[in-house]
């Protein structure tokens, strides 16, 4: 069954892989999905991360941010659905998470251009920016 859930968007980017719920077992190819208090038991650095019901300015995901991996923000209800070890797609940028066909190949991620001076400027919501 596939899926695909919104997320909040903490550090921008794309990564696909395993969702991995024990960060003792986090790999380069996995994305994990985890409580902010188990940052501190990642043992390599993964592809993508999603943080169930984290504070976005604690000492903890300010120490995440320096990392650049692509990381979302989640409610825990929300990952009920979610299955360890099955494949998905963290797109943070986008602000959302999705189960990955195996055959697949999600296409590399490149930042947004940057905006033009003097042009408005608007939030994903469309909420203008001055």
């Amino acid at each position: 069954m596939s899926w695909t859930a919104r997320i909040a968007s903490l550090v921008p980017g794309r990564a696909h892989g395993e969702l991995e719920r024990d960060p003792a077992r986090s790999a380069g190819d996995k994305v994990l999905l985890l409580r902010q208090d188990q940052l501190g038991e990642i043992a390599v650095r993964p592809a993508g991360a999603v943080l169930m019901e984290a504070g976005p300015f604690s000492h903890a995901l300010i120490q995440w941010l320096g990392r650049e991996v692509p990381t979302g923000l989640v409610e825990w209800g929300r990952t009920l659905q979610w299955k360890g070890r099955e494949p998905v797609l963290l797109d943070s940028a986008r602000g959302e998470i999705r189960s990955l066909d195996t055959r697949e190949t999600p296409p590399p991620w490149s930042a947004p251009a940057a905006p033009v001076p003097g042009e408005p400027v608007a939030t994903r919501d469309g909420i203008g920016v001055r």
